[in-house]
């Protein structure tokens, strides 16, 4: 993939262009050009005002999907939270249970001290149970952490919900490739803070074959991601009766949607703003149009997958941009 045409000062819509764009690229690719490292870094800038804190995490994650931990432009995202005084803690597969112990120790020293803020974005990544049990059962993490993505979580659905609970400030949340069923996320959510604003459950074996009312109380979610789960048309008339209406941006990439009939369920979410259904094998014009309908009047954005290119969009809202990739 080769990244050319980027404009000198991005707009919001190109900046979350770009964002998606980035984290659908596989995780081996490397970025290793001077000129492209300093177009990257200025598109991953964070968006002022209250959405700061979110993209600064969504920088962390993206530069860890694409390039080593170790790599230049991962290195140069980590300066750029640490001078946006985001304190943020990563627990990697490379640590042992050793060091993740000192590691917790001399925090808790520091900011006793008065030396250090307590991280209010955590990311774990890591196969080992003993590094994930010390991680979230530590009382200060749990207090102050905002921001918790979590991958390859070895610990068993119970253990790791017991956990959770435990963690009350929590505004972002990410799961994802963890081998869990349907029902284990069902279980996760109810012990989880109410106050999320984003939610990630990428991968998690999610069908929504039957309506369940858990999301609905999250009455402050606005960001839902649901890439790679195989919803289906049954799975997402089910879902969108179970949302919250203050959804603003829903992600179903790779989600089996076909939109063979209408969803006037998605109506209800009046305040959605960006619906991304790339990667998804909707049917010819029939299904546009199908989509077209479904939508709410709120929408701006809509990510179509580029086969829909090629065919005359039925008409549409004027305040609607839809975007093909």
């Amino acid at each position: 993939m080769k990244f050319q045409g980027f404009v000198t000062n991005p707009t919001s819509v190109e900046r979350r262009f770009f964002i998606c764009l980035m984290s659908r690229i596989e995780p081996n690719v490397r970025v290793t050009s001077r000129q492209k490292h300093r177009q990257l870094s200025r598109y991953i800038q964070p968006v002022t005002g209250s959405e700061r804190e979110i993209a600064m995490s969504d920088q962390i994650e993206i530069a860890a999907e694409i390039a080593d931990f170790r790599s230049q432009w991962f290195t140069s995202v980590i300066k750029s939270a640490l001078a946006s005084r985001r304190k943020f803690e990563m627990f990697n597969a490379q640590y042992s249970p050793v060091e993740v112990a000192a590691r917790l120790t001399l925090m808790e020293r520091a900011h006793a001290a008065g030396k250090l803020d307590l991280p209010t974005t955590l990311r774990i990544h890591s196969t080992s149970r003993a590094v994930s049990q010390l991680v979230l059962s530590n009382h200060a993490l749990q207090q102050c952490t905002r921001v918790l993505s979590v991958f390859y979580l070895p610990l068993d659905i119970t253990e790791f919900s017991d956990r959770i609970a435990k963690f009350v400030a929590l505004d972002y949340f990410r799961i994802s490739n963890n081998p869990v069923e349907e029902q284990d996320i069902y279980t996760l959510l109810t012990v989880m803070t109410r106050q999320l604003r984003t939610l990630r459950l990428i991968e998690c074996s999610l069908t929504f074959c039957r309506e369940h009312p858990i999301l609905e109380q999250f009455t402050r979610l606005q960001t839902l991601d649901l890439n790679c789960n195989k919803i289906g048309d049954a799975g997402l008339t089910n879902l969108l009766k179970s949302l919250p209406p203050s959804i603003r941006l829903l992600r179903l990439i790779d989600c089996d949607l076909l939109f063979e009939r209408v969803q006037p369920a998605m109506k209800r979410l009046s305040e959605l703003e960006t619906l991304d259904l790339f990667g998804n094998a909707i049917k010819g014009e029939e299904g546009l149009q199908n989509v077209i309908i479904s939508l709410p009047n709120s929408l701006k954005e809509l990510w179509l997958p580029k086969n829909l290119q090629q065919i005359q969009l039925p008409s549409k809202p004027p305040h609607l941009s839809v975007m093909y990739l």
